[in-house]
C-alpha cells in the first residue's frame, strides 16, 4: 500500500497523453528528426549508389576502349600489310598472278623468270605471307580467297601452306565471301568445314584485293587472331568488370564474349545493343555500355546487369541503414531524455504547487539547477515563505483581535451597572468633599467606557484623550508632583490607530521612570506626519535607562510576545509589526538621570 500511495504521489501531477505538453514536443521532434534523417540517408544512398554505378560503367568503358584499342591495331596491321603490297609493284604483280593463275602456271611464271631478275625481285607473295606469320605470332592464320579462281589459300604457323578449292558446286564460301559487307567476322561454319585446323576462338579482319592495272577485285585477304588477346587486352586494365564485354560483327556474330555464353553464335540482343538506352532487358535488366562503330565494322559493348552493378554499393546501403538507425535512434532517445527530464521537475512543481492549493505552505521544493526550472522553484519557496510569514501576521493579528474582543466582551458585563456605580461612588466623595477623590473616579469610568468599546482601532484624537485621562489619574494620585502635555495637528485627529497604542508606554513611564515623592516630573505627548507617515514621540524627564539596559530592550522587541520584562513595549511593537509590516515599530532613545523617549510610527492613513 505504501509503494502505491508514493507512485500516486509521484505522478499526481502528470496529466493526460492528449494534453501533455512534452509528449506532443517528443512526437513532434522525433517525426521531424526520424524523416529528416531518412530524406538526407535516402539522398545519401542515391547519391553513392549513382556514384558507385558510374564508377562501374567507367571501369567497363575502360575495358571497352582497351579491347576497341586492341582491336583497331589488328585491323590497321592488316590494311599496313595490303597497303605494302600495293606500294612494291612487283610484289602486288606477283600477288595479282598467284590469285588469277592456275598454280602450276604460276610456278611456271616464277621459273621462266630469268636469274637476274629473281635477284633483283627475291619477296614474292608466298615468302612475304610467310614472313608475316614468324614476324607477327598473335596472327594465327592469314587467307587468301580468288574470287576468279574460286580457290582458298591457308598459311598457318605451324602448317604448311594449302590451297583449297571452294567453287559453289563444292560450298558456299563463294556466296559467303560476296555477302560479308563488314571487314571484321568471325569463321563461318563453310570456312570451319573446309579448312578443319581453323581451332578455338577465333576472329578475321579482311580486306579486299584489287588490282593495280584495272583496279577491279580480284579476291580477298584475311588475318584471322586467336580471340584470348582481345580477353588479355581487357584484363589489361587491372580492375575488376561487373558483367561482361562483347565484341559484334554488324551481323550479330559474337567475335568475342567475356562471359563465353555466346560465342560462335548469333547475339540475340543485337537491338539492345543498337540501340541508345542506357538500359535495356536482356536476360536480365542490364546497363549497356557502347563504343561507336570502328571504320572495321565490328561494335564493341559492356553489359552489366543490374543485380550484379547493386553488389557492388550493397555493403554501402547496409552502412547508411544502420547509420540511420543509430543517428535515428540517438536523435530520438537522448533528447527525449533530457524532455522527460524536465518534465518531471515541471510536473514536480506542478505537483507541489497542488499542495501549497491544499493548504500545505510548508512544502518546498528541493530543484537545486540553476536554469529557468530552477528559478521558478526557488520563487515559488519564496513566495510560499513570504506567505506563510503574511499569514502568520495576519493570523496572530486576528488571534489578538479576537482576544480582545473576548476581553471586551467580559469587560461589558453589566457595564451600565460598572458605570451607575462608579457615578454613585463618585457623587459620594463630592458630596463629602473629597473633590479629588471625585475627579479619579470620573477619569476611572470615562477609561472603563473607553476600553469597553469594540472597535478595534480609535481616531488619534480619541487614542489621546484616553492618555490624557490615564495620566489625570496618577497627576490626581502624586498630587502634583507630574505633570504632562499633549500637543498635535487637529487636522490629524481623525487619523485611525489601533486601540492601546501609546497607553503602554506611557504606563512603562510610570513604573519605571517616575521619581516619586520629587516634584517636576513631566511627560510630553507630540504627534505629527512627514511623508505619509505618522509619529507619536511621548518624551519624559524621569530617571532614564543605562546604556548596556536600553540594548538589551532594544533587542527583545524583537522577541516573540510573552509575559516578563518590557511586555508592554513588545506588545505595541508586534502588533505594529503585524499589521503593518517591518518598516514601522518603536524606536527608543535614554540616557541616565536624563529621561528617556519613545517614537511611535505608523502609516498615516
Amino acid at each position: 500500500m505504501r509503494f502505491i500511495q508514493y507512485w500516486r504521489e509521484q505522478w499526481s501531477g502528470y496529466t493526460p497523453l492528449r494534453n501533455n505538453m512534452f509528449v506532443k514536443l517528443m512526437v513532434v521532434f522525433a517525426l521531424i528528426s526520424v524523416l529528416t534523417i531518412a530524406v538526407v540517408s535516402y539522398s545519401l544512398y542515391v547519391y553513392l549508389s549513382r556514384a558507385a554505378i558510374g564508377t562501374e560503367l567507367d571501369i567497363q568503358k575502360k575495358a571497352i576502349a582497351a579491347a576497341s584499342s586492341y582491336l583497331e591495331q589488328r585491323y590497321e596491321t592488316v590494311q599496313s600489310f595490303m597497303n605494302g603490297v600495293y606500294r612494291d609493284s612487283r610484289l602486288a604483280q606477283d600477288l595479282v598472278y598467284y590469285l588469277q593463275l592456275p598454280f602450276e602456271d604460276y610456278i611456271r611464271y616464277r621459273l621462266d623468270q630469268s636469274y637476274e631478275s629473281l635477284l633483283g625481285n627475291p619477296r614474292q607473295i608466298t615468302v612475304t605471307l610467310r614472313q608475316t606469320l614468324q614476324d607477327m605470332p598473335e596472327v594465327r592464320y592469314i587467307m587468301l580467297y580468288s574470287a576468279e579462281r574460286q580457290t582458298l589459300h591457308v598459311y598457318s604457323q605451324d602448317r604448311e601452306p594449302v590451297i583449297i578449292p571452294t567453287n559453289a558446286s563444292r560450298s558456299y564460301i563463294p556466296d559467303v565471301m560476296a555477302s560479308q559487307s563488314g571487314a571484321a567476322s568471325v569463321p563461318n561454319v563453310w570456312i570451319r568445314r573446309t579448312v578443319p585446323q581453323l581451332e578455338g576462338q577465333l576472329y578475321s579482319f579482311r580486306v579486299p584485293i584489287n588490282d593495280p592495272g584495272t583496279m577491279r577485285q580480284i579476291g580477298q585477304l584475311m588475318f584471322y587472331y586467336d580471340a584470348r588477346g582481345i580477353s588479355a587486352a581487357v584484363q589489361s586494365t587491372a580492375e575488376t568488370i561487373k558483367g561482361n564485354i562483347l565484341v559484334l560483327s554488324p551481323e550479330s556474330d559474337v567475335i568475342y564474349d567475356s562471359s563465353g555464353r555466346y560465342y560462335g553464335a548469333d547475339y540475340p540482343y543485337m537491338e539492345a545493343i543498337q540501340s541508345i538506352d542506357e538500359m535495356g532487358e536482356l536476360d536480365e535488366p542490364s546497363y549497356i555500355t557502347r563504343q561507336p562503330q570502328s571504320q572495321a565494322g565490328f561494335i564493341v559493348a559492356g553489359v552489366a546487369p543490374v543485380r550484379e552493378v547493386a553488389q557492388s554499393y550493397e555493403g554501402m546501403r547496409r552502412t547508411i541503414l544502420v547509420v540511420s538507425l543509430l543517428s535515428m535512434f540517438v536523435v530520438v532517445v537522448f533528447p527525449s531524455l533530457f524532455v522527460l527530464n524536465v518534465a518531471k521537475r515541471t510536473y514536480q512543481i506542478i505537483r507541489f504547487m497542488r499542495k501549497a492549493e491544499q493548504g500545505n505552505l510548508g512544502a518546498r521544493l528541493q530543484d537545486k539547477h540553476k536554469d529557468e526550472l530552477g528559478q521558478i522553484a526557488s520563487s515559488f519557496n519564496r513566495m510560499l515563505e513570504e506567505l506563510s510569514r503574511h499569514i502568520e501576521r495576519e493570523y496572530k493579528a486576528e488571534i489578538r483581535q479576537k482576544h480582545a474582543e473576548l476581553a471586551a466582551l467580559q469587560a461589558r458585563i453589566n457595564p451600565h451597572f460598572l458605570h451607575n456605580t462608579l457615578e454613585v461612588i463618585r457623587m459620594r466623595a463630592v458630596a463629602r468633599g473629597v473633590h479629588d477623590v471625585g475627579e479619579m473616579i470620573y477619569a476611572l469610568a470615562m477609561l472603563f467606557r473607553s476600553f469597553v468599546r469594540p472597535e478595534p482601532q480609535l481616531t488619534l484624537t480619541d487614542e489621546l484623550e484616553n492618555c490624557r485621562l490615564y495620566l489625570e489619574l496618577f497627576r490626581l494620585r502624586y498630587q502634583d508632583h507630574l505633570t504632562y502635555e499633549i500637543n498635535y495637528d487637529l487636522r490629524l485627529g481623525e487619523l485611525p490607530v489601533p486601540r492601546m497604542l501609546i497607553q503602554p508606554v506611557i504606563e512603562n513611564y510610570i513604573v519605571h521612570g517616575l521619581r516619586i515623592g520629587q516634584p517636576g516630573n513631566k511627560l510630553s505627548i507630540l504627534a505629527s506626519e512627514r511623508e505619509g507617515q505618522l509619529t507619536i514621540e511621548v518624551r519624559d524627564n524621569g530617571m532614564g535607562i543605562e546604556s548596556e539596559r536600553l540594548e538589551k530592550i532594544v533587542r527583545t522587541l524583537e522577541l516573540p510576545e510573552e509575559e516578563g520584562e518590557s511586555f508592554g513595549l513588545r506588545s505595541v511593537h508586534e502588533r505594529i509589526r503585524l499589521l503593518y509590516g517591518v518598516p514601522y515599530g518603536i524606536r527608543m532613545e535614554s540616557e541616565r538621570g536624563v529621561g528617556t523617549t519613545v517614537w511611535i510610527t505608523i502609516p498615516a492613513s
